[in-house]
């Protein structure tokens, strides 16, 4: 691992605990933001609207859920590791 900016370990903490906490509440809430999701986009057209509704669910709601999980957590690591090498 290089070496961590000192002036970015503030913003990886901050940054990423957001990250984490806003990527675990997509996961847990996915079917119900799935659902505004879709209500909410109203298109003219309703062939073209099931065409692209078509491979599309909550499942991928959850998963861009935990991949906001998981940049919070690299986020996270280079802020800690920025702490140690301040630390030694």
């Amino acid at each position: 691992m290089g070496d961590v900016d000192s002036s970015t370990i503030l913003p990886n903490l901050i940054v990423g605990c957001v990250a984490v906490a806003v990527g675990v509440l997509i996961v847990l809430f996915r079917r119900s933001a799935y659902r505004s999701i879709v209500a909410r986009s109203k298109p003219s057209f309703v062939r073209v609207a099931e065409r692209v509704n078509r491979g599309r669910g909550p499942f991928w709601v959850g998963f861009a859920g935990a991949g906001g999980v998981l940049v919070g957590a690299v986020m996270l690591v280079w802020g800690f590791a920025g702490l140690s090498q301040l630390a030694s």
